[in-house]
């Protein structure tokens, strides 16, 4: 049957978790794109350094950190080294992906590309802590 197949088995319960286990490099390759998003946020601060500038900053910040948090914390609870847990981790770090890559004009002419981005990262992590 579908339902029995690894891929599609329920994650790994949060009391089931390893208490020993150690970070993958899949785990550590999520946060890298994420530290090349905060980095072109950053860009963005740098080029217009200004009380505007920074509170644009300081909101792209607390969302992507959220995100990043949401993220780590459901694959530290919830995550195994199956092809599910890989997957949807990939799928995650596209979206980042396209998030840095309008993230430099996130409040401009980028914003309609990092809102789609944002959101479908925001869906893959729903469906996860739903699933």
């Amino acid at each position: 049957m579908l339902h029995r197949h690894p891929f599609w088995r329920r994650s790994r319960s949060a009391r089931g978790r390893d208490s020993h286990r150690t970070v993958s490099f899949l785990e550590l390759f999520y946060d890298l794109v994420f530290v090349v998003l905060i980095a072109e946020v950053a860009h963005a601060l740098a080029a217009h350094p200004s009380p505007e500038g920074l509170a644009t900053y300081g909101f792209l910040f607390a969302i992507v950190w959220w995100a990043w948090a949401n993220g780590s914390l459901y694959h530290d609870l919830h995550g195994s080294d199956d092809t599910r847990t890989r997957t949807f981790t990939f799928l995650q770090m596209m979206a980042v992906g396209g998030m840095a890559a309008f993230a430099h004009d996130a409040i401009g002419a980028g914003s309609i590309g990092f809102a789609i981005s944002y959101a479908a990262l925001h869906a893959i992590l729903t469906w996860l802590w739903y699933s």
